[in-house]
């Protein structure tokens, strides 16, 4: 029995002892671990203009390779920094930067920081636009300021520079708005430029703004009420939305509609009208179902206080043909100008779909609704439906474009109800301003005071 016992000793031992020498293998000590030999410091750049605001970023790898960042101390001009970001004041100064992990001291980096005192050999003040340059205009818009230096090349210092206008150091970022030839220059530290003489023109002509909206219905369309009641809505907020009705539909079957204009075939391509209702903002933007709630003030949002550019209409109309005449004001150049021509007509009755019905339905919640008044409704383009080009050298600034349409045709059911809309489109067939006026008159450009 006592054989037995010492056998079994003997084993256990044997194990303990082999597990200990396991152990020992697969987790040396802290004194057999091995760690970088060397440092290698870097940064994300090594010259910075400290009025940017870019703050030096640094990182380290040891010799094989592994990152030690995180672990590192990091030093500028042997000042311990925090973390390992550097951001440098503004002034013009070399710095010197290292990195330390345990007794490892990495190589050492040569910053450059170049402040607003840095002195440069020359600058170069020029105008940023070949516009006219006009009283109260922004400054900012108009000139560039570039410093030279052997040293370091070319640099745009327009944010640091001083503009002076007959010697004068020029207050605020506008122009002034005497109209008359000023003599500039621009300075920074002792150096100062070479000198521009400019002429500031009265400000330009400014146009009231407004908004066109086409309506892609029809009277057959249950849902086309909904964009109907918003156009309707917000016309009773402003005068500059600018409606078109384009109706779609057939002389017989379910989708009968006896407004049908079928001019517009390629613009419902360009605007991949697939659906109805759909509509759009300015040819640029759809309006976002469900228009007449949650999107109803989207057209409004595309308002501006007002326009470079005018328009003048006048037309002499009868019950089915007639002249238009336009003529367009450029304060401001609009290369590759197209114009767009309208007739539409109001007070058309003619019963409409609706999906809206019941007691807090949409006008008066009927469906049909029974003699229902469609409005702005497209009889006539006198252009083409994408637009009719503008000469190139009578769409720049200052500009005057006359064009007739001496012979429009169309069909209508009371002359006093017909109206023009007029359509400015820009190169990618964006309307930029519209004008609508009644039939058989003679108004004038709408001026912005």
């Amino acid at each position: 029995m006592r054989r037995k016992f010492f056998l079994f000793s003997t084993f256990v031992a044997a194990l303990i002892v082999f597990a200990a020498c396991e152990k020992t293998t697969d987790a040396p000590t802290e004194e057999t671990k091995t760690g970088p030999v060397s440092l290698i410091l870097t940064s994300n750049a090594t010259s910075v203009w400290s009025e940017s605001g870019e703050i030096i970023q640094f990182s380290v790898m040891s010799n094989d390779s592994v990152d030690y960042t995180d672990s590192s101390v990091f030093y500028v001009d042997s000042l311990q920094i925090l973390g390992n970001t550097f951001n440098p004041p503004n002034q013009t100064k070399s710095y010197k930067a290292y990195a330390k992990y345990k007794d490892l001291t990495s190589n050492t980096l040569s910053i450059n920081v170049f402040g607003e005192d840095f002195v440069f050999d020359s600058i170069l003040l020029s105008l940023t636009t070949d516009r006219n340059i006009y009283a109260g205009m922004e400054n900012q818009d108009i000139f560039t300021v570039t410093g030279i230096s052997s040293s370091i090349g070319t640099k745009d210092i327009t944010n640091l520079a001083k503009l002076y206008i007959d010697g004068i150091l020029m207050e605020g970022k506008t122009m002034p708005v005497d109209t008359k030839t000023y003599v500039i220059t621009a300075k920074v530290g002792d150096v100062t430029s070479n000198a521009l003489t400019i002429t500031i023109l009265p400000p330009p002509q400014k146009f009231v703004h407004r908004v066109l909206v086409e309506d892609f219905t029809g009277t057959w369309c249950p849902y086309c009420p909904r964009v109907l009641y918003a156009i309707e809505k917000l016309q009773e907020q402003t005068d500059k939305i600018v409606p078109v009705a384009i109706h779609k539909g057939k002389a017989t079957g379910a989708q009968v509609d006896p407004y049908d204009f079928n001019a517009t075939g390629p613009l419902r391509d360009k605007l991949d009208v697939t659906a109805y209702p759909t509509a759009f903002i300015n040819r640029s933007t759809r309006w976002t179902p469900p228009e007449h709630t949650t999107y109803i003030d989207q057209p409004l949002n595309f308002i501006k206080p007002s326009s470079f550019y005018g328009i003048a209409v006048s037309s002499t109309l009868g019950a089915s043909n007639g002249t238009i005449d336009v003529t367009f004001a450029f304060s401001a150049s609009l290369p590759s100008a197209k114009c767009v021509v309208y007739v539409v007509e109001d007070g058309l009755i003619y019963n409409q779909a609706n999906s809206y019905f019941g007691p807090s339905g949409l006008f008066g919640g009927g469906n049909p609704i029974l003699g229902f008044e469609h409005k702005d409704v497209a009889r006539a383009v006198a252009t083409d439906i994408l637009g009719n080009d503008i000469p190139a050298h009578k769409s720049v600034e200052n500009s005057i474009y006359r064009v007739s349409f001496p012979s429009v045709s169309y069909q209508s059911e009371k002359v006093e109800n017909l109206k023009v809309i007029v359509c400015l489109l820009d190169a990618n067939g964006s309307v930029v301003n519209t004008r609508v006026v009644p039939a058989n008159t003679n108004k004038d450009f709408e001026e912005v005071q």
